[in-house]
């Protein structure tokens, strides 16, 4: 089933290592890594739709991994002139003097933005199923203003004990669910 579809969407996973790497020769290769790759890892599919996920997946990995290395190359081999830039600003630009960010970084950042809104999302959804004394427990402790949590507590009547074990339990409740999520798996992922 992999080739079949590899033969069908051809066109469609060049276009996407294209948009990556803006170099003709390096998408071919990438494309037949991704198609190695593949084929090496022996996974059974349900249906197309399925396997047509995962050979994008695959060649956008791979052309990742491809950018990341030519880059590290380029950076390798460029004299740094000590009176010149510092290092840090010869890494952002990797031999190049754009200023624009690259395919990949946009790709990454959209990704990354898009796992950052799902993830707040549901922390919202499941802020507002919280029971009621853990929800305003975590409102008056980290709606402060810059007074203490303990002239918080007073002020609202509630012992700062019980404050911040309702704060705790809602926070770990919500911890818990993030964890089954796995856009944010996802994210978490991303910021190693």
């Amino acid at each position: 089933m992999l080739e079949q579809v590899w033969r069908r969407y051809h066109r469609l996973l060049r276009r996407v290592a294209g948009r990556i790497l803006l170099d003709r020769d390096a998408v071919e290769d990438v494309l037949q890594e991704s198609f190695a790759r593949a084929l090496a890892a022996r996974r059974r599919f349900s249906g197309r739709r399925e396997a047509l996920n995962y050979l994008n997946r695959v060649v956008i990995n791979t052309s990742i991994d491809f950018y990341r290395k030519r880059r590290r190359h380029l950076l390798r081999f460029q004299p740094v002139d000590p009176a010149g830039p510092p290092l840090e600003e010869l890494v952002g630009r990797a031999g190049s003097d754009r200023r624009s960010p690259t395919p990949l970084e946009r790709l990454l950042s959209r990704e990354r933005l898009q796992a950052q809104e799902s993830v707040l999302r549901h922390v919202h959804d499941a802020l507002t199923d919280l029971p009621r004394g853990q929800r305003d427990a975590i409102d008056l402790l980290l709606n402060r203003n810059g007074r203490s949590c303990r002239e918080v507590c007073a002020e609202a009547g509630i012992p700062y004990s019980t404050a911040r074990s309702r704060m705790l339990g809602g926070i770990d409740r919500i911890r818990r669910q993030l964890l089954d999520r796995e856009d944010f798996r996802q994210l978490m992922r991303m910021r190693r």
